[in-house]
Parts: C-alpha cells; structure tokens; sequence
C-alpha cells in the first residue's frame, strides 16, 4: 500500500487497507527453505556410481574443495555433477550428514569412519576430521587389533587419528596383555587370533606398538599407557596453519 493511498482515506480505511495487504502478503509469499534457491546437484560416488543429491549452497560452504570446483574452468560444473568414483559411498555419507547435521552419527563403523576421515582431508573439511577423531575417541572403548591395523594401512605416520586409533589398542594390550596371549587363563581367543593375523598382514602394526611400549617403559613416573579418552581432544585434531584448538 503507497503512502498516497493513505493520505487519501480515512484513518480506520487506511488500517484495514494496510492490514489487508499484510495478510495478502502472507498468503501469497512463497515458502522457501534457506536452501530453496540453491541447486541441487548430483555426486556420483565409488566404482558403482552411487548418487547423493545435496544443495549446493550449503556443500560450498563446508567444503573449500567444493566451493573451488564450483568455481571456473572446470567442465561438470555447467551440469552440477561430481565424480568421486575413487572414494567410498559409506565414506561420503558420513560427509553429507556432518554437512547438514554438523555432526558424526554414532553406530558407525570404526574403519568407515577411517575412510570418511581420509574423504574430509581430500575436501579440506578440518572441522569434520576433528568430529571423527572426538567420536572414535569418546565412543568407541574397546578397539580391535584390525581397527589399529587399518589405521597403519590406510592413514600416514604422524596422522592424528592414526596415533589415537594406535593409542587406543596400545592402551588396552598394556591393560590386559593376557587377553591377547594364547594359553592363559584370561585368553580371548578370538581376539588373540585376530591380532596374530593382523600383525603377519601388516608388520607395521607390531613395530608401531613395539615402540610405544618402549616410549611407555621411558616414562616410568606416568604408570603405563593413558586412556585416550581422558586427553584433551585437541591432542588428536589437525589445526589449521598450526592453530591449537580454541
């Protein structure tokens, strides 16, 4: 309603008028979501091309990866299609939640949750490698020898979700060292074959706990191996350009 139109009449017209044209307003705005004017676009995922449809909008803004293809110069951009026919689709779920839940769903499996760590480091996504590492951290109290295998396979030395995972079994084997060795009374069988497997496919488990015991065994006034759980979660995050944790 202009303002001559309410010069015009008199105040209880004006009021009615004014009031008519709110409601109309209301009825006829449309409703659109805070994504409603973002594309969605299709991300194909893995060998058998898996497809997750997600906003673009909110993607870009998580991810500078993203927000860098979506850019110039790069030719699927015009057709809104993304191709990470190298990673994992249950990898990339763990993104797509974290991206418009903002966290790392618990149930989880620990190696998925590896791979989804390996997936964020690729699509620069810092916030939610620290989400993972918390999750593992926190939730997950019993690890098994094949989650501290898979994160010598599959994550360098000196990751940080690496040295959590490692610390993680080191600080059960040094609690119960029995569970894992044949022939004695509290022997887990299960267990105990499964570390033994581990270590002949992967050596490198054996001489990453091998030298945390020594580093245990120099420390004598810190009574063994901690629970990871009662660091700080900033001991095992990335910080970006060196960043501690606020």
């Amino acid at each position: 309603m202009s303002d001559e139109i309410i010069q015009h009449t008199d105040a209880g017209t004006a009021t009615d008028q004014s009031s008519g044209g709110v409601e109309e307003a209301k009825a006829t705005a449309p409703n659109v979501t805070p994504f409603g004017r973002s594309d969605i676009i299709s991300v194909f995922v893995g060998k058998q091309k898996v497809e997750f449809g997600i906003y673009k909008g909110i993607l870009v803004a998580k991810s500078p990866f993203f927000e860098k293809w979506f850019g110039v110069g790069v030719k699927e951009t015009n057709e809104n299609v993304v191709n990470l026919l190298e990673d994992e689709p249950s990898a990339f779920e763990v993104v797509v939640e974290w991206v418009y839940a903002n966290q790392v769903r618990a149930g989880k499996l620990t190696l998925t949750l590896v791979k989804a760590y390996v997936l964020a480091e690729k699509l620069c996504m810092p916030d939610l490698q620290n989400g993972i590492a918390d999750s593992i951290r926190l939730r997950r109290r019993v690890p098994r020898p094949y989650h501290a295998s898979g994160a010598c396979r599959m994550l360098p030395e000196g990751c940080p979700l690496r040295d959590l995972l490692l610390d993680q079994f080191h600080f059960r084997f040094m609690k119960s060292p029995n569970t894992f060795k044949m022939g004695t009374a509290d022997t887990d069988v299960e267990v105990a074959v499964e570390l033994k497997e581990e270590i002949r496919k992967n050596p490198g488990l054996a001489t990453a706990l091998f030298w945390k015991t020594v580093d245990c065994s120099l420390k004598r006034d810190t009574g063994g191996p901690m629970d990871p759980r009662k660091f700080a979660g900033c001991n095992y995050h990335v910080h970006e350009d060196g960043k501690k944790c606020k």
